[in-house]
């Protein structure tokens, strides 16, 4: 049911916000409360906590899908799409390996929270930094070819 109403949020806001601000404002807040679910200080705060994380953590996922297919050209959409579903299902799929052997050490417990939030905050930003990067560089282009 969640899942739902998320995916119908994320259609309904879609055309009211430029892709990448989209995918920031809904995956940085996400990432965050990952990392502060284990900081919290009862069972019943972490699992608000992840619930909320829940509700807000795919809403990027259709706009990323629709960014992608807008891109690429349409003999290559279904390439594209079948490349990044198993992107995003290996990276599932391998997790839990290293989630387990976590989840082993009683004072490890809490490292997966804190991993894979930072590493999500990290690529985020990474990407965030790669789209300007881009943007600056068309804009110097056109500004040398006398367009800008």
């Amino acid at each position: 049911m969640t899942v739902h109403a998320r995916l119908l949020l994320a259609k309904r806001s879609l055309p009211f916000c430029h892709i990448q601000p989209y995918e920031e404002f809904r995956v940085l807040p996400s990432n965050i409360l990952l990392i502060l679910v284990p900081l919290m200080p009862n069972l019943k705060l972490a699992v608000l906590v992840l619930l909320i994380r829940f509700s807000i953590s795919q809403m990027d996922v259709p706009a990323r899908q629709s960014y992608v297919m807008a891109v690429v050209s349409q003999g290559e959409r279904s390439a594209a799409a079948g490349i990044t579903g198993v992107a995003r299902t290996t990276g599932a799929a391998i997790s839990p390996l290293f989630v387990g052997f976590m989840f082993a050490r009683h004072s490890w417990i809490y490292v997966p929270f804190f991993l894979a939030g930072t590493l999500k905050v990290v690529y985020g930003g990474s990407k965030e930094f790669m789209v300007r990067m881009q943007n600056y560089r068309s804009a110097r282009k056109s500004f040398r070819d006398g367009k800008g």
